[in-house]
């Protein structure tokens, strides 16, 4: 489990997850909900309107995840 703002948690498998279907998301997301980046500041948003992930964060920790 990896932790974003105080109520955002993210598991291994959907870190893998957004990375696969990155480009077949909803397309609802406007923002990252770990970094808080809006949808035109990053490649892709993968998520709902509740929560959702941008490359960036799903690139830092998948990075992090190999280092473990």
């Amino acid at each position: 489990m990896h932790a974003g703002p105080d109520w955002v948690q993210i598991c291994n498998g959907c870190v893998y997850g957004a990375k696969a279907l990155r480009s077949r998301g909803p397309g609802r997301a406007r923002h990252c909900s770990f970094c808080g980046a809006e949808a035109k500041e990053v490649e892709w948003i993968h998520g709902g309107s509740l929560v959702a992930v941008c490359n960036r964060c799903i690139h830092d920790i998948d990075e992090e995840i190999a280092t473990s």
